[in-house]
């Protein structure tokens, strides 16, 4: 059961699995052999994707002419990260990442728009409500990026890919589900995309992007000094980029926030980078275990920033 426990928290979905073993059983002896093979007839995760549904995303693609990347944690779970790049550099589509995605787009690309969402850019918040089409990858339609889910993206239509066919349509109905593996779809919607431009032609974004640049220009990232005498988050994080230079790992501290299901802090590092255009390297502590994650040092509540500096 252990083993068939671990098999099941690796694959498919990757995520923790409960075993309740019972006293007796803990208390007892026992000779351990490792199981030949597994016995689990009702868990047999699809990891390929239909090629007929990934045709048909990729004639939308195609067809679009408002469309966006949304990018969740799924895509670095699949280490699915540079598929993504291959497809969004194929097609011009801009990428908005969530904050479990930071990281599996590169933030000095001229296609990211940054974060979604209640924390995230205006470009990125303005674009997924523009859009015509949503292409959503391991991503949930969280309501920390959606809102009012009646009022989000009124008039995209949705290709939503993930690994859990539970995810697809629970928040929002997708016009062309898929289910599988994010690397394995990515990959082959690529050559899926290919053959569209062959036959087709390459899309034209060319007033999505002039539209998409200007919000950018107007409403760039940014923060205002704090009052004389006092340092924010930002000063300290901006001074200490100056004094080490680019090649700095930040590493954010991560504190519980049950009420949302993550860590207040996380979000507050990420966009205080953000504000300062950081595109270095980052990592996160999450509940003892260490990920690729972009964040920053900034204090958790109720701690100084002079304490974070020194840390």
């Amino acid at each position: 059961m252990i083993a068939e426990a671990f098999h099941i928290a690796a694959t498919g979905r990757p995520g923790p699995v409960l075993v309740d073993i019972s006293k007796d059983a803990l208390q007892a002896r026992t000779v351990f052999q490792w199981p030949v093979e597994m016995q689990l007839p009702g868990y047999r995760p699809v990891t390929k994707p239909h090629a007929k549904q990934i045709r048909e995303a990729a004639r939308l693609l195609g067809s679009a002419k408002r469309p966006v990347l949304y990018v969740g944690g799924g895509v670095i779970k699949a280490g699915a990260t540079a598929e993504l790049r291959i497809l969004a550099e194929l097609t011009g589509v801009p990428v908005v990442t969530t904050l479990m995605a930071l990281g599996s787009f590169p933030d000095t690309h001229d296609q990211h728009l940054g974060m979604p969402g209640m924390h995230g850019s205006v470009a990125a918040v303005t674009a997924l409500q523009k859009a015509d089409l949503l292409f959503a990858v391991g991503t949930r339609f969280d309501d920390r990026v959606t809102g009012r889910l009646d009022t989000f993206a009124p008039n995209a239509k949705v290709v939503h890919a993930d690994i859990d066919p539970a995810e697809i349509g629970k928040n929002r109905i997708a016009d062309v589900p898929i289910v599988g593996d994010a690397r394995e779809i990515l990959a082959d919607l690529i050559q899926a995309v290919q053959s569209e431009i062959a036959e087709q032609g390459a899309p034209h974004y060319a007033e999505w992007w002039e539209q998409l640049n200007s919000w950018r220009k107007t409403y760039p990232l940014g923060y205002d000094p704090a009052p004389e005498g006092e340092l924010s988050p930002q000063q300290v994080i901006e001074r200490i980029g100056q004094l080490v230079g680019t090649d700095a790992i930040y590493c954010g501290r991560r504190g519980p926030a049950p009420d949302v299901g993550l860590a207040v802090p996380d979000l507050r590092q990420a966009f205080v980078l953000a504000e300062l255009g950081w595109r270095g390297p980052w990592a996160t502590r999450s509940r003892r275990r260490w990920a690729p994650r972009r964040g920053c040092p900034a204090p958790r509540c109720g701690r100084s920033t002079a304490t974070a500096a020194s840390r």
